[in-house]
């Protein structure tokens, strides 16, 4: 049994319900769900759902429950069919899109100790902005798929969210500022969202209303 993505499209009420309360609740401690919500809290845009194979949309109430897989079906996927490994050929693809493509993934759980002893594999680029955050920073030029895998694994969890977009600039260490941020909201393709109690993911991709 494979995972599926499914298009929700711009007006799906559970998606966007779950959206917003993502971030907001991510935006009490992480500055990227923070600028992601101020920039895009009245925008529309499609959204798509990559989700196990067990889980009818239709009867659950909303996007941040989950299901329980089917009797005698094992709630593990086979290498490579899980809806993550969607996720990383979404990002993998993205990557490719642009030399400046980049993906910039928000955790704050993690300790900065933790990256030194990165060995299950390649470790991903990240940079720090203050004491409390670590944002990993995927790139086309190291976008290898099991660092990528690990990377999203490892951010993308309970009230943190990655954004797709584009930057000529990178950060040398920890970020001095927000401003990288700034720039990374700007640049906004997508955002990439955790859901179905963690065993699936969401793919906005806002548009702004240009009045």
């Amino acid at each position: 049994m494979k995972p599926r993505r499914v298009e929700l499209g711009a007006n799906d009420e559970k998606a966007r319900g779950e959206i917003r309360r993502h971030l907001e609740l991510g935006a009490c401690n992480h500055t990227l769900s923070r600028k992601l919500l101020d920039r895009f809290s009245t925008a529309g845009g499609p959204v798509a759902a990559l989700i196990p194979p067990w889980v009818n949309l239709s009867q659950i109430a909303g996007y941040n429950v989950g299901s329980v897989a089917p009797p005698h079906s094992p709630a593990y996927y086979a290498p490579g069919e899980s809806p993550r490994d969607l996720l990383v050929e979404f990002v993998l693809a993205y990557l490719q899109t642009a030399a400046d493509a980049v993906v910039v993934c928000e955790n704050s759980g993690a300790a900065r100790e933790t990256l030194k002893i990165w060995t299950w594999s390649q470790p991903p680029r990240a940079s720090s902005l203050g004491d409390d955050e670590i944002y990993y920073i995927l790139q086309s030029s190291h976008a290898d798929p099991e660092m990528i895998d690990a990377a999203l694994s490892d951010s993308l969890g309970h009230w943190t969210a990655a954004a797709c977009s584009s930057s000529g600039e990178i950060p040398n260490g920890d970020m001095p500022d927000d401003s990288f941020l700034d720039l990374i909201v700007e640049n906004t393709e997508h955002i990439l969202l955790s859901a179905f109690d963690d065993d699936g993911y969401l793919i906005w991709s806002p548009t702004v209303r240009l009045d």
